[in-house]
């Protein structure tokens, strides 16, 4: 993502294909894995209605630790700290 400037359409396709990722921990961070790096997922409102309308009240997203998920539409938020800020 980094080299591709934030552009999805720049990256190589085998990144443009779904992820499938181990769910490390789901409560009270959502955090997953692809075996090498972990990342803190977020839901949209979209997803997460996406999700309830194909699994309805029989799983819950908080019970999908040590599952492995398919994420087929992703972002990520990035951010820029200075070189002069102490955290």
């Amino acid at each position: 993502m980094l080299n591709a400037n934030g552009d999805w359409n720049k990256l190589p396709k085998e990144y443009r294909k779904p992820l499938k990722c181990f769910v490390k921990e789901s409560y009270p961070y959502f955090l997953v894995t692809d075996g090498y790096f972990f990342l803190q997922a977020y839901f949209t409102r979209e997803a997460l209605e996406e999700f309830r309308g194909k699994y309805g009240g029989n799983v819950k997203i908080t019970n999908l630790d040590s599952k492995v998920i398919v994420i087929t539409q992703w972002c990520m938020e990035m951010r820029v700290i200075p070189d002069d800020d102490p955290s």
